[in-house]
Parts: C-alpha cells; structure tokens; sequence
C-alpha cells in the first residue's frame, strides 16, 4: 500500500507541476526489483495494479520494470523484455529466450531465469541421497532402508515419489530374499 500510496503523490504532483496540454513531457518511472518483499499473488496483480493507475492519471509516461518474478515477467510482451546472461563472467543481452507476455510462470522459470529444476537444492541433494542408498551394490542394513523410505515419505512431487517408492520396494524385497 505504501508503494502505491508513494506512486500516487509523484502523479499527483506531475499533474500539479505540469500543463500537459501545452507541454507533455515524458515522464520515466523505473521500478527496480519492487516485488522482491511482496507476495506472490501481489507480483501476479503488480503490472495491472500500475498500468490502471498510470491510464486513470492522464499522465503520459514510459514504465520501466526490473525483475526476476515470473509473474511479472508474464504481463511483459518479449518485444518489451531485455534479458540478461551471464557469459564468460560479463552480462549480455540473451537471444535465447521465448515468448514471455502471457506464459506459464514456471516454463518462464525455465527459459527466461535459468532454472535448472524446480524443487530447492536441499530436497534435491535428500531426494539424490535416496537414490543413492536403493541403488547402492552393497547390502543394506534395516536403518538405511529406513532412511531411505523417511526421505521417500516426505517427497511433494508425486511423480518423483512413486518412482522412488517402487525403486525402494524392489530393494527391500531384494534385501529380505538375501536374509
């Protein structure tokens, strides 16, 4: 509320300060990462919210977004959007990424962010030690099939789950034919 309280006073105060029959300047507003502390669903509405307010004030102005929200990202059309890399260790201008404007947050995620998967690199990393304890060549003992199952049990992705529960009951009836 305080950003769009803020925002309202500098239009206010342009409308003020300016005869924009007999001269319109152009007035540019740059919002640098301001969806970093908002919720998500916030981040969906932002680039409405402002858009509204900007065609409600009769102030003429260019708006300048910085961000690395998906939500934000999917109210951009690509001719609108400069997407950066990192190359070599300096940042470039990419050529590699797709249509932005009305595109699913997490294919956004994907192509325009660099996200190489999509659960956090600590789930990763127990999901992999799973893995690694049904795959292992030696016997396993009862408390690491337990630890495996623990892990298996608390997995979200349901693909990811079933996979590793079918994995992990072939080795534990594999580890009981062996006793």
């Amino acid at each position: 509320l305080l950003f769009f309280g803020n925002l309202m006073q500098i239009i206010s105060y342009n409308k003020r300060n300016y005869n924009f029959k007999t001269a319109a300047p152009v007035n540019t507003f740059i919002f640098d990462e301001m969806d970093l502390s908002w919720h998500p669903e916030w981040q969906r509405k932002m680039v409405y919210y402002v858009a509204e307010l900007f065609k409600k004030s009769d102030v003429f102005c260019n708006l300048i977004f910085t961000t690395h929200s998906p939500f934000i990202l999917s109210d951009m059309p690509r001719s609108n959007v400069i997407l950066l890399e990192k190359k070599n260790g300096r940042s470039i201008v990419s050529e590699r990424f797709q249509q932005t404007f009305a595109s699913n947050i997490h294919k956004i995620l994907y192509d325009s962010f660099f996200i190489s998967n999509n659960i956090g690199r600590f789930a990763e990393n127990k999901i992999q030690e799973a893995a690694d304890i049904i795959n292992s060549k030696k016997s396993l003992s009862g408390s690491e099939l337990e630890k495996a199952a623990g892990i298996i049990d608390l997995i979200g992705e349901e693909i990811i789950r079933k996979m590793l529960e079918a994995q992990y009951k072939r080795r534990r009836n594999a580890e009981n034919q062996q006793r």
